[in-house]
């Protein structure tokens, strides 16, 4: 399975959430959540704190953590989606 960060950023932007605020909220250093970041790798228990502390939606979290591959337009709207795209174009 391959993960989204770019997603994860985007929802994060778009509830005015910072890297050192999830972090936080998760109980670890900013350097750790930095390291899971940078290889998409949280436990159930983290994805489900930052599900509240952020927050996302059940369907936020099965395109973040457990997308199968890249996809295109996706059926149904998601306020993270369009700042991703945003984020995207300025890179």
């Amino acid at each position: 399975m391959k993960t989204d960060m770019q997603m994860l950023r985007a929802c994060m932007k778009y509830h005015n959430r910072t890297q050192e605020d999830v972090s936080r909220a998760l109980g670890m250093v900013r350097s750790t959540f930095y390291l899971h970041m940078k290889d998409g790798n949280f436990t159930i228990s983290q994805i489900h704190k930052m599900m509240e502390y952020i927050p996302l939606t059940m369907d936020d979290v099965s395109r973040i953590f457990f997308a199968t591959k890249k996809r295109g337009r996706r059926e149904g709207p998601n306020a993270c989606d369009g700042l991703k795209e945003e984020m995207v174009a300025w890179n």
